[in-house]
């Protein structure tokens, strides 16, 4: 009986030890149609915005970042930079979609088509985003004032994520959003 109760105490002396991790978080970032957004890098960094780790995200989307430990404050950043933005869906017909919405003849009636036509960034659709497409389209400028794809968690637009871990996280997915590709043509994997 001795033998059994040390043993017990051992077990439970070691519990608090074996939770500690190592843990992973995983997900996959994706577009509103489902394919998968990759060739970038996601990166974890710790409380104090340090860069602790980075992964490459496959062409289906999927990431993993393994060995984190627990109780420990993280955060993943995602930013895409994509080299060829003026030709990987940006065209006229995003104009187009962009003047109806903003004519009130057809309102985009979901965020990733407003962060979609706000290629400056100010976080309303105005003429001057039609006009950096415009010049965009025209090759007269080479990158647009904000970031080329926006991400979001749960419909909230989201370029960190904050996080604690106490066990595995999985299902950390996102939707990405090109800037100026209103409907959805670009190729996600660039």
């Amino acid at each position: 009986m001795l033998k059994h109760i040390i043993f017990f105490v051992f077990i439970l002396a070691l519990t608090p030890l074996m939770a500690q991790g190592p843990y992973s978080i995983s997900g996959r970032v994706a577009t509103q149609a489902g394919e998968g957004v990759g060739n970038f890098s996601v990166v974890l960094r710790d409380g104090s915005g340090n860069t602790i780790m980075s992964q490459e995200v496959d062409c289906d989307g999927n990431y993993t970042l393994a060995g984190l430990e627990a109780d420990t404050p993280y955060s993943l950043f995602l930013d895409k930079p994509d080299p060829d933005f003026v030709i990987n869906g940006v065209s006229t017909f995003d104009l187009v979609l962009i003047s109806k919405h903003l004519l009130d003849v057809q309102p985009f009636n979901n965020p990733y088509s407003v962060a979609a036509a706000d290629v400056d960034g100010s976080g309303v659709i105005t003429v001057k985003d039609m006009v950096l497409i415009r010049a965009a389209i025209y090759a007269l400028i080479t990158q647009w004032p904000s970031s080329n794809w926006v991400f979001f968690r749960d419909g909230e637009q989201a370029a960190t994520y904050p996080f604690t871990l106490t066990s595995d996280l999985t299902g950390i997915d996102f939707i990405g959003v090109k800037r100026g590709d209103v409907n959805g043509t670009a190729f996600p994997c660039n």
